[in-house]
């Protein structure tokens, strides 16, 4: 692998992806209640970002940005970047709107810079690694501790289980703090683990013998890091995802020598979780049987979400509400609430669609099954060993329960970034002759 500045650069975006250091110009806020959602601020991995893609998009030639550019799925991400922004320049605060709308146009921005560049997704997957090991040492110091101190530094809120609207799970006897990392929320950590745990099994097949061993050791860490963020999805996606690691070898035959190992790293990271559900038994208990008092909740609230999802559809067909402004929305329609019940619906594809009108929602849906058509059905055009490849099909199982049970791949900058991140690395990278094919 061929270091430069480019590879650097992207490595670096992968590595620091989940940080949310940033300068806040303003907070969002409704009735005096702080929310993330309507935050002026930038973020240091967007400079990076730009820092990244501005260069070779500038110098790239113009035959190549032409004949990207031609390409069914470039095509319609960069109808569905602009539809996003159009909607967000019409919403009732527009700049806010607007900044959140850039996030995509950053996303759009990095797909066509690594299109061009074409690096090889190892680069990112390893960065995944590094970033995810980074994280798994916080979540599980923020567990034990139950704890989460602040930092400006690494864009870190404080958090404690005593504060009302902090993720936990209250058992009979304690509420228990998940891990949040240094992201927003345990979900998004979970996610993010989950990615870099794919990411870890990849990488360490198609290495020597002393550094497979050393990858497979770091399975229990992040393992226990995704554990300790106690997120139902995450946890599903991540049994799914290693299944279809674990298959993907018996579908080449080339490779079914491989399928002990895939089968011995299922077996750490299963080993690893059910030795800490003995040891913290309560809090997995209650979350897995949503008995405890705020499980019902949980379920009630992400049900009334998607009710609330329906009804800005209803009222707002055509450009949505603008991105980002789905609870200061339901606040002028639903004043009796309080402002910690203002919230996302945990559904990306009804979300797009609140924000952003029908059409686009269409759109953003038919840009994830055509991405998703060339990863998994034309995996042999990347030129990348099984394992590799058995990875990629595993992460997307991954992004779609995000999109299925949560937001943020929509509505956190984290997420964002991830997301077309993955995105640019793992379609074919001779997706034009491909296309021309199908």
């Amino acid at each position: 692998m061929n270091f430069n500045w480019r590879t650097i650069s992207l490595f670096a975006i992968a590595l620091l992806a989940p940080l949310g250091t940033r300068y806040i110009f303003a907070t969002g806020n409704i009735n005096g209640f702080m929310i993330e959602q309507g935050t002026i601020s930038i973020y240091a991995t967007q400079l990076l970002v730009l820092a990244y893609t501005l260069p070779i998009l500038l110098t790239a030639e113009k035959s190549a940005i032409k004949k990207l550019l031609t390409q069914p799925i470039i095509i319609l991400a960069a109808i569905f970047t602009d539809i996003t922004l159009f909607s967000a320049f019409f919403s009732e605060n527009p700049f806010p709107s607007l900044l959140q709308a850039s996030w995509t146009l950053l996303g759009f921005l990095l797909l066509l810079a690594i299109r061009i560049h074409k690096p090889s997704p190892r680069l990112v997957l390893t960065g995944f690694i590094a970033s995810g090991l980074l994280q798994s040492g916080f979540a599980i110091s923020q567990f034990l501790t139950q704890q989460v101190h602040a930092s400006t530094i690494l864009g870190m809120a404080p958090q404690n289980a005593s504060i009302l609207g902090v993720a936990v799970v209250e058992t009979l006897n304690e509420r228990w703090l998940r891990a949040y990392g240094t992201l927003p929320h345990p979900n998004i950590l979970g996610f993010f683990l989950s990615i870099s745990i794919l990411s870890t099994i990849g990488i360490a097949f198609i290495s020597a013998h002393k550094k497979y061993r050393l990858l497979l050791t770091t399975l229990p860490i992040l393992s226990a890091g995704m554990f300790f963020t106690l997120s139902r999805a995450v946890i599903i996606s991540q049994i799914s995802g290693l299944i279809l690691f674990i298959s993907s070898f018996f579908t080449d035959k080339s490779a079914k020598h491989n399928a002990w190992r895939a089968a011995m790293a299922f077996v750490i990271v299963v080993a690893t979780a059910f030795t800490l559900s003995a040891i913290f038994r309560e809090p997995i208990m209650t979350r897995l049987t949503g008995n405890g008092r705020l499980e019902p909740r949980t379920i009630t609230e992400r049900i009334d979400g998607i009710n609330d999802a329906r009804e800005l559809i209803t009222q707002h067909p055509l450009l949505g509400v603008g991105a980002g402004r789905m609870p200061y929305i339901l606040a002028s329609t639903h004043p009796e609430r309080q402002p910690y019940e203002l919230r996302n619906t945990h559904n990306v594809s009804l979300l797009i669609t609140a924000e952003t009108g029908i059409a686009n929602g269409i759109l953003a849906f038919i840009l994830l099954v055509l991405i998703l058509t060339q990863v998994f059905r034309n995996k042999k055009y990347l030129d990348e060993s099984t394992s590799v490849q058995a990875a990629i099909i595993g992460l997307w199982c991954t992004v779609i329960a995000a999109t299925l049970f949560d937001h943020y791949i929509w509505s956190v900058w984290s997420g964002v970034l991830v997301f077309w991140l993955i995105a640019a690395i793992t379609l074919p990278n001779n997706l034009d002759k491909i296309e021309e094919k199908t």
